[in-house]
């Protein structure tokens, strides 16, 4: 139960970002002015009590980052923002959109009639009783009753008869 609260966790943080970001931030600012102080108080000048505090807390925008993606699902991330581009890019241009939906809907159409019709022919079994007591014949020396096999040497039903 707790993997599932914390998944649905990370799915509403990366749904619906909310303070925690801004916190994080203000927080990562108070230590960085934490340690230039104490970097200040050990007798380097400000400009350098920042650099070396920045130095020794490492880049917050990296630690923000590594933050953001324990805290969410990257890759949902990255696919709302994907698709927030590709509509972007289609609403820009309605002639390629329109190309692009119907090239889309008749190839999508194309496979289900085709997968439909092969569905049909081949992948369903016969409408009989008992289809593994089927045999197939085929003829081979049948000319001499006057009657032709059919072709690849087949049977027909007549001939049968």
């Amino acid at each position: 139960m707790r993997v599932l609260r914390e998944w649905w966790q990370r799915f509403r943080s990366t749904l619906v970002p909310d303070r925690r970001d801004e916190d994080l931030e203000a927080e990562l600012q108070l230590h960085l002015e934490l340690v230039a102080e104490e970097a200040r108080r050990r007798g380097h000048d400000p400009d350098e009590a920042v650099r070396v505090a920045r130095l020794e807390a490492g880049g917050t925008a990296q630690a923000m980052e590594a933050l953001r993606e324990q805290r969410g699902l990257l890759w949902l991330e990255d696919l709302v923002r994907d698709g927030q581009y590709g509509l972007r890019v289609l609403r820009r241009s309605p002639a390629f959109a329109t190309v692009a939906i119907l090239t889309l809907a008749l190839g999508i159409g194309a496979n289900a009639a085709i997968f439909h019709l092969i569905d049909a022919l081949s992948l369903r079994s016969l409408p009989i009783a008992n289809p593994q007591e089927l045999a197939e014949i085929e003829a081979e020396g049948i000319e001499g009753f006057g009657v032709d096999a059919g072709p690849n040497g087949r049977v027909t039903y007549p001939l049968w008869e």
